[in-house]
């Protein structure tokens, strides 16, 4: 019902699957004095109408007792890309993260505990000490008239130790999507983030439910034809696990801002 949604509503809108860009986020979370940092640094190249790669820098900082600052792991995906009619892209293809994350310490242990809880369990590749991850991830997004527009993601992840202390390996499970609408240089996007965490071993599963809405202003009111610079600004709610909701006492959630630029659509 999706696809023949699609097919009767889209017309041939840019969708920013095609476009190319360069983004800094910098996510920020506080509670009882002592307050942690996000920030990753991300990259996207649309080669050809066939392929894109894309490269996520993730680090964490926090303050207080024990405060640290340390690298997660650095993330690369490439992408195989199809249409499907003019105004719609699917995407597939491999990832993986690994490279840095390392904790020997109760420091560097608490912090990427802080920023699993900030960004939810769907970014856990990224803040896995001890770890890395192989990922099947898929997305597609969709333009519609007045605007409106469908993106969502998925993705498919095995996390394993790179150290043998570190335990058995996990299955992650990740979904995230929901409707937006863009016009001039305003755009608006309302995403639902469900994730599961599945040990292969001994433990218990766990999972994740979020809310994300997010605001973005470009500098150009025809963005995605000749290219922008743009300011986003986005709200992790934990709507359940990990710590629970986000505004009980003690609990976490992320206020995140990027700022970016989105490349001239090049085919």
């Amino acid at each position: 019902m999706l696809v023949l949604s699609t097919l009767a509503l889209a017309i041939a809108a840019p969708v920013p699957l095609d476009h190319s860009h360069a983004q800094a986020e910098l996510g920020v979370f506080t509670t009882d004095g002592d307050s942690a940092f996000v920030t990753t640094l991300s990259g996207r190249v649309a080669a050809t109408r066939l392929l894109a790669f894309e490269l996520d820098i993730p680090f964490v900082a926090t303050t207080g007792s024990p405060g640290n600052t340390v690298f997660g792991n650095v993330g690369f995906r490439a992408l195989a890309r199809t249409r499907i009619a003019k105004s719609t892209v699917f995407e597939g293809g491999l990832g993986v993260a690994a490279g840095t994350a390392e904790a020997d310490d109760f420091g560097e242990i608490g912090t990427y505990s802080v920023a699993t809880a900030m960004t939810g369990y769907r970014r856990s590749r990224e803040f896995v000490p001890g770890g890395a991850s192989v990922y099947l991830p898929v997305r597609f997004e969709s333009a519609f008239r007045f605007g409106l527009f469908i993106r969502n993601q998925a993705a498919f992840d095995v996390i394993f130790p790179t150290d043998s202390d570190r335990g058995d390996p996990l299955i992650q499970l990740t979904w995230e999507g929901g409707p937006g609408y863009r016009s001039g240089i305003f755009e608006a996007h309302l995403a639902v983030g469900v994730a599961g965490l599945f040990p292969t071993g001994s433990g218990s599963s766990d999972g994740q439910v979020t809310l994300i809405p997010r605001v973005r202003v470009y500098s150009s009111s025809k963005p995605l034809k000749t290219g922008a610079f743009y300011g986003q600004a986005a709200f992790n709610l934990n709507l359940d696990e990990p710590f629970g909701f986000s505004f009980d006492e003690g609990r976490v959630w992320g206020l995140f801002f990027a700022a970016g630029y989105t490349f001239p659509k090049l085919f």
